[in-house]
C-alpha cells in the first residue's frame, strides 16, 4: 500500500509539471515537491527506514514547508494583479 501511495505523488507531480507547467512557473515547483514526496514515500516503503521521524522528518517538513510558503505567495501575488479568470 506504501507504494501505491508512491505512486499517487508522482503521478500528481507528473500531471502538475507536464499539464499545467505553461500556466506559470510555480506549477513547475510544486510538481517537483510532489515527486520529491513520492520518492520520499517510495524510499520510506523500500528501506523499512523511519524516514518520517528524527533529523530527515524535520528537513523534509522544512523544504515542504518553504515550497507551500513560494506557492501561496505566488498565488496571492497573481491573484491581487487581477490573473484570476472569473465566469
Amino acid at each position: 500500500m506504501a507504494y501505491l501511495y508512491a505512486a499517487m505523488w508522482v503521478v500528481a507531480g507528473l500531471l502538475l509539471i507536464f499539464r499545467t507547467g505553461k500556466r506559470g512557473w510555480v506549477f513547475y515547483a510544486l510538481g517537483g515537491l510532489f515527486l520529491l514526496l513520492g520518492a520520499w514515500q517510495a524510499a520510506g516503503a523500500a528501506a523499512g527506514a523511519g524516514l518520517s521521524a528524527g533529523t530527515r522528518a524535520l528537513v523534509f517538513r522544512c523544504i515542504a514547508g518553504a515550497a507551500l510558503a513560494v506557492a501561496c505567495a505566488a498565488f496571492f501575488r497573481e491573484r491581487r494583479r487581477g490573473g484570476e479568470k472569473r465566469p
